[in-house]
């Protein structure tokens, strides 16, 4: 696949976040239990009604973007077998995840990932920060930080990058999605091979 993504795809980039308080009693802390997006739900449903900071407090001007603050750990890549989960959409919460499974089918390019996004406004607009990592989870092979509107039609996640560290942005043009409660998978499908990165939700930035 074209890089390796992050899920970013770019490989995505493929494969950035922060520093504000939410509106519900987590206040700003980033595992803190802040609300998620009300609206939308069931499968290829949108974001909800925001209920954490928005977006315009966290963004700057290029190259930095934005200001979230990358808190996930490192994870290696997964080698995984059969056939990949379809992506069955659902209503994105607004929030910081961090990524905690980074898997590839079919002849996938092996990376890992050391990445965070800001979900926010409603589930329209993404913040990313972080690194993509050799197959191991222990080598940074790409630091970026992008950010891009989000529009949720059925499974699929369309993003147009506004903002990136890169002269050429890691964020593919979409991605297919899960999302539940408390995480959301992003996965990206290109030339028969399909990477998979599983994140779980911290709360509001």
């Amino acid at each position: 696949m074209a890089r390796p993504l992050v899920d970013i795809a770019a490989p995505w980039l493929l494969v950035a976040v922060m520093a504000a308080a939410c509106t519900s009693s987590s206040g700003g802390s980033p595992t803190g239990t802040g609300g998620g997006g009300a609206g939308g739900g069931g499968a290829g449903g949108g974001g909800g009604s925001a209920t954490c900071a928005s977006a315009a407090s966290f963004t700057a001007a290029a190259p930095d973007c934005n200001t979230v603050t990358n808190g996930a750990t490192a994870v290696p890549f997964t080698a995984a077998t059969g056939t990949p989960p379809a992506p069955m959409g659902g209503t994105i919460a607004d929030g910081v995840y961090y990524a905690t499974r980074a898997a590839g089918y079919g002849s996938a390019t092996p990376a890992g990932r050391k990445l965070t996004i800001a979900i926010l406004d409603g589930a329209t607009r993404m913040l990313w920060a972080g690194d993509v990592l050799d197959a191991s989870g222990t080598t940074t092979s790409l630091s970026f930080r992008a950010d891009a509107t989000a529009v949720v039609s059925g499974t699929q996640i369309a993003m147009t990058t506004t903002c990136s560290s890169a002269s050429t942005s890691p964020l593919p043009a979409a991605l297919d999605y899960t999302a539940t409660s408390s995480g959301l998978v992003l996965s990206l499908t290109m030339n028969g091979a399909t990477s998979v990165t599983t994140y779980a939700r911290q709360g509001c930035p």
